[in-house]
């Protein structure tokens, strides 16, 4: 860092940072904030400072940054039900409500099918007879319904504004899955942001845009998100309104990422088990 950086921020930090009582703490708080994203941009204008120290002043203001301000919606299942306050609604799968777990779900984990070049015929037959009596379970009430989908997707319709801040408390029972979820706009649920979270995979984190045409890939924790059971993960995903984007894990900021692609209001929430045992223990959605 040079020393002119250094002379700009931290006087002024200190400055910004004097004591306050509580009917000014949120006022405070915001006077500091604003100061230091105009330090930062004033450095970046003048380039004052190196790359990495402005990537770490950006990371502090978003791990301690409040939630915006107005509350869409908050759940921690403890009433034992999702169907109501707030209102859930499942479109495939099974969900429950455990004390462990809050609201579970478990999709069994499968492997790739060999390449069908590679299949005998009689290989294709069995697999053809063997997806016909899956279909027909699948109609034959919830239980084998859940046993039988090779996903599980509930959502949440619910008003959220294009700037977001979404905290989550994830249990998972390991080795392996993958969790998809995210605001979505439209009643197909197709388009809006995805967040994929995988503990036990090479890729644990990653962030899409979904469109009517498939999925573009925004960003990308390329590192492995340990898995673990017995405690929660906490996951913090902040979007501001210039389509700025950061994920932060366990209070560590993992992905940092700008997109301007979908601009308009969501209608809601999903959360998609493509593949595990999750169970999302508390939620709370804030919007603009």
């Amino acid at each position: 860092m040079r020393m002119t950086a250094a002379v700009l921020i931290i006087p002024a930090l200190l400055a910004a940072h004097s004591p306050a009582g509580p009917a000014i703490a949120d006022a405070a708080e915001a006077d500091l904030t604003g100061r230091l994203r105009a330090l930062i941009r004033e450095g970046e204008r003048r380039r004052a400072a190196d790359r990495w120290f402005l990537d770490e002043l950006r990371a502090i203001l978003r791990r301690h940054r409040r939630p915006l301000g107005r509350e869409v919606a908050r759940d921690d299942f403890r009433d034992g039900d999702y169907t109501r306050s707030p209102g859930w609604q499942v479109a495939s799968g099974r969900f429950d409500v455990t004390r462990r777990m809050g609201l579970t779900s478990f999709v069994e984990l499968r492997s790739d099918p060999p390449p069908a070049e590679k299949q005998a015929e009689g290989d294709i037959t069995s697999a053809l007879l063997g997806e016909l009596l899956e279909r027909s379970l699948r109609g034959k009430g919830r239980g084998a319904r859940s046993g039988a989908s090779d996903r599980a997707e509930i959502f949440l319709p619910r008003k959220i504004s294009n700037a977001f801040t979404i905290r989550m408390e994830i249990a998972f029972r390991g080795p392996k899955g993958r969790l998809v979820f995210g605001p979505y706009d439209g009643r197909r649920r197709d388009r809006g942001y995805r967040l994929e979270f995988s503990p036990g995979e090479g890729n644990g984190l990653a962030i899409h845009r979904a469109t009517r045409r498939g999925e573009k890939l925004i960003a990308s924790y390329k590192k492995p998100v340990k898995a673990r059971e017995g405690r929660a993960y906490v996951i913090e995903w902040i979007r501001e309104r210039n389509g700025e984007m950061s994920v932060l894990l366990d209070g560590q900021e993992r992905l940092r990422a700008s997109d301007l692609g979908q601009r308009g209001v969501f209608n809601g929430f999903l959360l998609e088990n493509a593949g595990g045992h999750f169970g999302l223990l508390e939620i709370a959605i804030h919007g603009d």
